[in-house]
């Protein structure tokens, strides 16, 4: 019976698969995974030169799109493009929308989150970010360091995933577009025109860029899981652990996929959710939370103060610099992460309004981040301030993945907590890797279905997996930020054809909003629209010359 099962999967997965771009897509990473097994060292030098050049040269590039980005989903969220449905007009949404931002949530920044909650306030009280007139591990620097953590997890960072993710779920659901990254040339070239050949190269770039992303996400969290029983409960965990770790992963991912999205990754979603909360509750409980609200309003304060001042700030003298090593490495990495939740995101939003989407990621994300930013950051920094304890220490003898634990363990039960909070972090990485496989397994498919094969999020799974395993083991954390801007790049050149071809299609659909659907066969596209225009523009001239 399992035999058949097997045979089973593996002809649905040849079934569906878009054969060059899973093929190509899967030899990429391939040669990648064999690379760094087998010349670690040279691997860890090629990945850290060619970081060094990508944000000694192109950080003006993040930090504009990421701030024109911010500037134009508000002005569609407020606008009467927001109104447009995401469906047909009487289609309902297939989920609640406290069980849709949850899985958004879950989905997108809840491994990280977890990870950066204290460990970066504290980086920032140890070294000033730019713009910040303090001295370090002052009461100034522990406003700013809250100022820019702010920055780093607010509505900036969310507009990342609404690159992809709201373009799509317009052509998916409205236009009957597939579920692949190339569907964004749409207005471009028109929804019958997507089965060009150089369109599938598009396609490779974000199964890639997607696969580079997921791994971080992945293995930030792994090493936070791995550090935290060495600290905690004094196991060493070699490289044979970190395997044995991403395979306990591939368990929990495959039980999920078999359950489905509705009842694998909106439950588990849920538990990460209603966990994460808890332990929220509990710390402000147990805390001084007059203290840590007032370092946090001080820090809100500075950061909408300083919001535009801190988007569009580069290291002018050019070699790397802070902004490259913290928010360019942000940038790209949501970025790179775009495709992922872009998929996931668009899956799960049919029947909603654009407006329900991009307030549930930049607004709805945002609130539900910050505050566990707010309290972690800020009770990190009162008791390294206060000499109650040297945090500091504890991360140069560990690394920064330790950050949470001292801190957890200064609250009552803190053993409890601890449990708690390593729990916490295995389950957001089974619902990081479980969202990103579904997704790898849509962008290979022919077609985008939107219900892969397990098979095929199997393959993806292992292939995650390795990766995850290998940037650990060669460099740690330090590799694995390096890695992201690195995959972060080509969706950041893809991300504005995304953003200006979406922009024509809603001034395009502007006259006729919630009237009717626009024709979008093969003549509506952007090259026959300019041609149209310019018809008519010479029509006009002959007109003014006749009278």
């Amino acid at each position: 019976m399992t035999g058949s099962l097997i045979r089973d999967e593996i002809a649905n997965l040849y079934d569906e698969i878009d054969t060059p771009v899973f093929a190509i897509g899967v030899f990429l990473t391939g040669v990648l995974v064999s690379a760094l097994a087998f010349y670690p060292k040279a691997s860890s030098t090629v990945i850290g030169n060619v970081n060094e050049v990508i944000t000694t040269n192109l950080s003006w590039y993040f930090q504009a799109l990421i701030f024109a980005l911010v500037i134009f989903f508000v002005f569609v969220m407020v606008s009467p493009w927001g109104e447009i449905k995401l469906g047909k007009p009487d289609e309902p949404p297939e989920f609640s929308y406290g069980s849709y931002i949850m899985m958004v949530f879950a989905a997108t920044f809840g491994a990280g989150i977890v990870f950066w909650g204290a460990a970066e306030t504290l980086s920032h009280y140890e070294t000033v970010p730019p713009l910040v007139n303090a001295q370090p591990q002052s009461v100034g620097a522990m406003i700013g360091a809250m100022q820019y953590t702010m920055f780093h997890w607010g509505i900036s960072p969310w507009v990342n995933h609404m690159i992809l993710s709201v373009p799509l779920a317009y052509y998916v659901h409205r236009k009957d577009a597939p579920m692949k990254p190339s569907s964004v040339f749409a207005p471009i070239l028109g929804v019958n025109n997507l089965d060009k050949t150089w369109l599938k190269v598009v396609d490779v770039v974000a199964v890639v860029a997607a696969a580079g992303g997921a791994t971080v996400t992945v293995g930030l969290a792994a090493q936070q899981f791995i550090t935290g029983l060495s600290y905690n409960y004094g196991v060493s965990v070699g490289d044979f652990g970190i395997i044995a770790l991403v395979t306990g992963l591939t368990v929990g991912y495959t039980a999920s996929a078999v359950l489905g999205i509705e009842k694998g990754i909106k439950r588990v979603s849920t538990f990460n959710v209603m966990l994460f909360l808890f332990i929220l509750v509990c710390i402000l409980v147990f805390s001084p939370f007059a203290s840590i609200f007032n370092l946090g309003t001080a820090g809100m304060g500075k950061y909408i103060a300083n919001f535009v001042d801190m988007s569009l700030y580069v290291n002018v003298g050019g070699g790397q610099s802070w902004v490259g090593s913290w928010t360019v490495f942000y940038w790209a990495w949501w970025i790179s992460f775009a495709p992922m939740t872009g998929i996931f995101i668009a899956h799960i939003s049919r029947g909603r309004t654009l407006k329900q989407v991009i307030f549930g990621a930049m607004v709805g994300g945002t609130a539900a981040t910050l505050p566990w930013f707010v309290t972690m950051g800020g009770y990190s920094m009162l008791l390294q301030h206060s000499g109650q304890v040297d945090l500091l220490s504890i991360i140069d003898s560990y690394g920064i993945s330790v950050a949470t634990y001292p801190i957890l363990a200064q609250l009552p039960f803190g053993e409890l907590f601890v449990a708690l909070f390593l729990l916490l972090v295995f389950t957001f990485l089974i619902t990081t890797i479980d969202s990103a496989t579904i997704s790898l397994a849509i962008l290979t498919t022919s077609g985008g279905t939107q219900h892969p094969s397990i098979a095929n999020r199997f393959v993806w799974g292992v292939i995650i997996g390795l990766l995850t395993s290998l940037l650990l083991i060669i460099g740690g954390v330090g590799i694995l930020q390096n890695f992201t801007i690195i995959a972060g790049l080509p969706m950041a050149l893809l991300a504005l054809v995304t953003v200006i071809g979406f922009a024509y299609q809603l001034e395009k659909s502007r006259p006729v909003l919630l009237t009717r659907e626009e024709d979008w066969g093969s003549s509506n596209t952007l090259v026959n629209w300019v041609s149209s225009a310019k018809q008519s523009q010479s029509n006009s001239d002959k007109s003014t010359d006749s009278d």
